[in-house]
């Protein structure tokens, strides 16, 4: 018997604009993305729509009380050196109860308009 898990999507940026330099983080708030029964398959990806002429960074933390937060151990980005189009990206983070998504803009000359969507099966 084949078991199927559902398949979770949510926006996380929407036409969000980062300065030259800056960086947006999502949540902003305390805790993150809840991962616990969401995540039984293992599976994570991010859609994305990077506008503007900047260059784009997409990293994640994760946490296990959502208190401390840290890069995982075998790296956190999950794309870099980004410009301007749309992708679907596949990443494995480490096992945690929680995660951040953080977008950075990394080129230092222009801003970038980002747009996130993330799926967890």
């Amino acid at each position: 018997m084949t078991v199927k898990y559902p398949i979770y999507s949510e926006r996380l940026f929407d036409a969000v604009t980062i300065a030259k330099s800056g960086s947006a983080t999502y949540p902003l708030r305390r805790k993150g993305i809840q991962l616990q029964g969401k995540a039984n398959a293992g599976i994570f990806a991010i859609n994305y729509t990077l506008a503007g002429s900047g260059t784009a960074k997409i990293e994640y933390l994760v946490s296990d009380d959502e208190v401390n937060w840290r890069d995982p151990s075998k790296g956190s980005d999950i794309a870099s050196g980004l410009t301007a189009g749309s992708d679907k990206l596949s990443f494995s983070p480490e096992l945690a109860n929680a995660m951040k998504i953080i977008v950075t803009e990394t080129g230092g000359a222009a801003s970038i308009v980002m747009t996130l969507d993330i799926q967890i099966q």
